[in-house]
């Protein structure tokens, strides 16, 4: 039996011989856990027939806690995992008896103040961390950053302050010197400020990582504690809690109401976070006179790195004719019933989505078993139990899961919540964490486009094929440009060209360039220069790669009010955001693409929405011309493994391709193009890079019009491969692009 389901039956056992046994010989006058500091949390419990409601009060003390953020461009998904996190630290710290404020400083090259210098209360907090991006870049002065916050933020008086840090990147105060900011270290021990740390340093060649060391020096020596990337943030916030007010000692007053002395016994019986000292007994004994009260008392170490249903307890007592328990939790607000917590796991709260059957997944975490006939979701206010279509809970991952049995509107805003959950013991819901989705299943709107010559004609090379459209993108937007008030980085501009795209045969152009081609991006603009002005009209050519000299393809995005923050300079927006226009002769495009007898030619369009969320939504442009004479590309197919996805347990696993010349044409084996994806969970890689002959990795057999090709290389348990054959070109240098 688990120790879930001996408790429970512990319970229940108690409960019905108080009853059965009828009036109590004691009563529990209070019980309370005790905090350094002065704060303590109180049981109080309502006595009826030997069963105890234990309800809490507190003795509130105060704790600020600044939170010090890398707002590089590779801190996104961190900042991310914070918003999801904060509401429920901000709870927490409220549960165990704080009234806390918060307050956040962002830096990269130099610190920013969000929200200036005062502190704010959780709720605005929590939208300030909503409107936090990575999306910088320079170097981070973290432990500056952190002095800067000491020194400037609006600390209140007698509050606990708390610095909390997050950072992917070493410190460049004194980068890789092994030298300490001690200008930090001795003002956060003045005003006695506890540092915690959520970093992950690589200073590169460095042995040892001195940022590193010195990241938990800061930590250790201000009483805090840091913790790598390794760990997950919201453990981490669950221990920063549990740092800012250690217990002490639990405390139990119990009344003899018999009306003779009373012989008592008392056990504390604590979780796994919660150790009594050496100088207490978990088990007590007392003779308590008629009418007296006596106070139990044990002292308590809480675990170090040891958190949430692991500090609950229970205190029993019994004498020879009756029994009875409180329980307590070090963490809850509620300490006689620390009830199941809902957290979300799926989807992202705030994101856009274009899945039409967006499914919803929460977490609800109970230390005793959740009776899965209580759980309710809240969708849009209307609730949903286990019995409703769509809706399932697993005991074993305590996940609940809904699948929308009919698909979301479009351009539809989607609140969910847990609204109802209780453990086999009736103790109800807790916290449940309160999110929304938002649907975008419709494409870009693309007008006023149109190709010249039409399309389906034959045409000559020195013919000029042209393409022109409007476009624009109601919800998600077609890039970060559309949506922000103000651009960080020339990074969030090139957007754009993941946005608006062309493909020649099946080739993206932009782009990162069809491998052996490579790609050039022009942008109308007039400087490259913060904040832009409002006159686009003169072009500039963005850093190029070799090839693909398309002068007459460009994409305007014109600066006004509705985009940018330009105190009014710049007139309103128009209709349409983007307008591309592209102009090229035919005999260019032929020529980059192997002079084939046709031309495909697609222009794409697509907003922001990811695709982990089915995005993004596309409409896409295309039109053929046929030319005379041209050359027959090659046929390119994948032999084996077939079909692709499967598992593989060898060592060197070989993709073999097979390509051949239809038209009677020699291979052209020295420029045959592969792009190589590897990722791994485990080891965290993520590479990608290009591969084509000479390569020890790639063979040939065959000869002349026909070939099969292996690629075959090293890999480590666990990859996850992806090799692409991009291009290859036959003798007559005609190109094949497999699709």
């Amino acid at each position: 039996m688990t120790r879930e389901k001996l408790i429970f039956a512990i319970l229940v056992v108690l409960l019905l011989a108080s009853f059965v046994y009828g009036a109590n010989d004691f009563r529990v006058i209070r019980a309370s856990a005790n905090q350094r500091g002065g704060a303590s949390r109180i049981f109080i419990p309502d006595d009826t027939f030997g069963e105890y409601t234990v309800n809490c009060s507190t003795d509130v003390g105060m704790v600020d806690v600044v939170f010090v953020i890398d707002t590089s461009g590779s801190m996104s998904d961190c900042i991310d995992e914070l918003y999801m996190n904060i509401g429920e630290f901000a709870y927490n710290i409220a549960a165990i008896g704080y009234d806390a404020m918060f307050g956040v400083v962002t830096y990269c090259v130099s610190e920013n103040y969000p929200h200036g210098y005062d502190l704010v209360d959780a709720s605005t907090f929590e939208g300030i961390v909503d409107g936090l991006s990575g999306a910088e870049g320079g170097y981070e002065e973290t432990s500056e950053s952190m002095l800067a916050a000491i020194e400037n933020m609006h600390w209140r008086p007698g509050a606990q302050s708390v610095i909390v840090f997050m950072t992917d990147e070493c410190d460049d105060a004194y980068p890789g010197t092994g030298v300490l900011n001690t200008d930090l270290i001795d003002a956060a021990l003045a005003d006695s400020v506890m540092i915690f740390g959520y970093f992950d340093c690589v200073y590169s060649s460095m042995e040892p990582n001195y940022d590193s060391l010195n990241y938990n020096i800061y930590c250790d020596t201000t009483g805090g504690q840091g913790f790598e990337f390794s760990t997950d943030i919201s453990d981490v916030l669950d221990i920063i809690v549990d740092a800012i007010a250690e217990f002490v000692t639990i405390d139990i007053w119990i009344e003899n109401t018999t009306g003779a002395p009373l012989d008592i016994t008392v056990e504390v019986d604590p979780e796994e976070c919660i150790e009594v000292a050496d100088s207490s007994d978990t088990i007590q004994t007392a003779t308590i006179p008629a009418g007296a009260t006596h106070h139990f008392r044990w002292w308590i170490n809480e675990v170090e790195g040891c958190s949430g249903y692991g500090e609950c307890f229970f205190i029993r007592m019994w004498t020879a004719t009756e029994r009875d328990s409180v329980v307590g939790c070090l963490f809850v607000e509620n300490c006689g019933c620390p009830g199941p917590v809902a957290t979300v796991i799926h989807p992202v709260c705030g994101v856009l989505t274009a899945c039409e059957y967006q499914h919803i997944i929460v977490k609800i975490e109970s230390w005793l078993p959740v009776d899965p006939a209580s759980i309710r979701l809240n969708i849009n206010g209307t609730n949903y139990s286990l019995s409703d279509e769509g809706m399932s809970y697993d005991p074993a991952t305590r996940l609940l899961r809904y699948d929308p049995p009919t698909p979301w509107p479009n351009d539809f805003e989607v609140q969910f919540y847990v609204s109802q959950a209780w453990d086999v013991t009736g103790c109800n819901l807790r916290y449940s964490q309160h999110c929304s989705f938002h649907t975008d299943q419709e494409p870009p709107v693309v007008e006023d486009w149109g190709f010249s010559p039409a399309c389906g004609s034959t045409i000559e090379d020195t013919d000029s094929i042209r393409f022109h459209a409007y476009a624009h993108d109601e919800i998600a937007g077609m890039t970060i440009f559309d949506n922000l008030d103000t651009l960080a980085t020339i990074e969030e501009l090139m957007a754009i060209f993941t946005s608006m795209y062309m493909t020649i045969n099946g080739g993206v152009i932009p782009g990162g360039g069809v491998p052996g081609i490579g790609a050039e991006f022009v942008f109308m603009h007039n400087s490259i220069s913060w904040p832009i002005e409002c006159v686009i009209d003169t072009p500039v050519v963005m850093p190029p790669t070799p090839g693909v000299p398309f002068e007459n393809f460009y994409i305007i995005r014109t600066a006004c009010n509705d985009a940018l923050d330009l105190l009014g300079l710049c007139p309103g927006c128009p209709e349409h955001d983007w307008y591309l226009n592209f102009a090229e002769e035919a005999g260019a495009i032929r020529a980059l693409v192997g002079d084939p007898a046709s031309l495909e030619i697609c222009f794409h369009f697509q907003d922001l929405v990811s695709s982990d969320y089915c995005g993004p939504n596309d409409t896409v442009l295309c039109c053929t011309y046929y030319f005379e004479g041209g050359c027959v590309p090659a046929v390119a197919e994948i032999v084996c493994p077939y079909p692709c996805g499967e598992y593989s347990s060898c060592e060197e696993q070989e993709m073999i391709f097979s390509i051949r010349d239809t038209a009677g044409v020699n291979i052209d084996t020295s420029r045959v193009y592969f792009t190589v994806q590897v990722t791994n969970p485990f080891t965290g890689a993520d590479s990608t890079f290009q591969l084509h002959p000479p390569s020890p990795y790639i063979s040939f057999s065959g000869g002349g019009t026909s070939y099969t090709v292996t690629v075959s290389m090293p890999y480590t348990d666990a990859d996850s491969v992806t090799i692409t054959l991009d291009s290859l070109y036959n003798e007559d240098d005609c190109l094949t692009i497999p699709r």
